[in-house]
């Protein structure tokens, strides 16, 4: 069974996606902070992560919290996807960047977020080499 940790600092949103896949085959885990995404990842190892750019407390924003986990030998397979409601803000150079495979706008459509989280498990590799521009949906999708 696939895991993926969901990080927000809103458990609205946590929630919310807990309930887009609740019909699907993942484990789902929770963390609301950078420092508890940094802790859940390096301990779980979930399969993919969606993260939230801005996230409230002292610790690491989901930019900081991506290059940290990039950056640290024992993480650094993790592929992470951005999320964020604030899409003027973040560019795709920074998420890139940061080393996430994606970004995508909340609010989402659950349907397409089923989509991108399906595309990036079944991608075989996590390198910088499924990175593509955003889409008309509001997220990315890798490169066939």
């Amino acid at each position: 069974m696939k895991t993926i940790l969901v990080v927000d600092d809103e458990a609205y949103v946590r929630k919310l996606v807990a309930a887009c896949l609740r019909k699907t085959q993942f484990r789902i885990l929770h963390a609301e902070d950078g420092d508890q995404a940094l802790a859940m990842a390096a301990a779980e190892k979930p399969d993919l992560i969606l993260m939230d750019v801005v996230l409230s407390g002292a610790g690491p924003n989901g930019l900081q919290a991506t290059k940290l986990l990039k950056s640290n030998p024992e993480t650094a397979f993790h592929r992470v996807i951005l999320m964020s409601g604030r899409k003027p803000e973040i560019k795709p150079e920074d998420w890139k960047a940061a080393g996430a495979v994606a970004f995508m706008v909340k609010p989402f459509n659950p349907i397409e977020l089923r989509e991108t989280i399906s595309n990036y498990l079944l991608t075989e590799t996590n390198s910088g080499a499924h990175l593509s521009t955003p889409s008309a949906n509001n997220h990315t999708k890798p490169k066939e």
